[in-house]
Parts: structure tokens; sequence; C-alpha cells
């Protein structure tokens, strides 16, 4: 979509890759570098894997600037310096909340998670 012009990533302001460990294989790398050039050098990039394989980090850094990593120990479901909350609504205050917890200040989010 992005090389046929039917989808432009000029305006991203947040790129995901999820199941990174998959998506940085070598048999993705050319279509990964693609979406990275399409990318402004603004954005901000976040990546998720359930699994975490050594050279990950060394593959990802030529995407990050100062990235941060978070990893959760399979022994220890809580992570250090990350605050986590659970909201429990009402079927019908579902639509309301929806608009997120933060809107009333009780939950204030981190402006940068990643970079």
């Amino acid at each position: 979509m992005v090389q046929n012009e039917h989808l432009t990533m000029d305006s991203i302001d947040l790129f995901v890759l999820d199941e990174a460990d998959k998506l940085m294989e070598e048999c993705f790398q050319k279509d990964i570098n693609y979406l990275f050039s399409a990318l402004p050098p603004s954005r901000q990039v976040a990546v998720f894997s359930a699994t975490y394989p050594r050279n990950l980090d060394r593959l990802l850094a030529k995407y990050m600037r100062e990235p941060s990593l978070v990893r959760l120990n399979s022994g220890d479901v809580q992570l250090i310096g990350i605050k986590q909350y659970v909201v429990c609504v009402q079927q019908r205050a579902c639509a309301r909340f929806s608009r997120g917890p933060t809107e009333s200040g009780s939950v204030q989010p981190s402006p940068r998670l990643l970079q």
C-alpha cells in the first residue's frame, strides 16, 4: 500500500512493531527498511515482542534513538517504574469510559514511552 501510494506515512507520529522478533527476521528486512525509510524523522517507535532474542537490540538499533527497554521477567509480573491501573466499569459506562481515565486527571499518561 505504501509503495503504491495508497497509504502515506509522512504524518505518522507513532510506529508500532508488534511481534518484532518475527518482523526483524531476514525475510522481512527489505519491507521493514522500506517502511522506516518512509517515516518522518520525528516519529516515535514502540516495539513489542513476547520473546526477545539477544540480537533484537542490535537489529533495531538503526531504527531507534535513545531506546528504553521495559522487560517483564516471568517471576515478576509487576514492572519496575511502571504504574499499572485497573478500572472496573459497568457495561453501560463503557462508552463513557472509553474516552480514557486520563481525562479525569486521575491517571497522567507519559508523553513519551519510547523514542
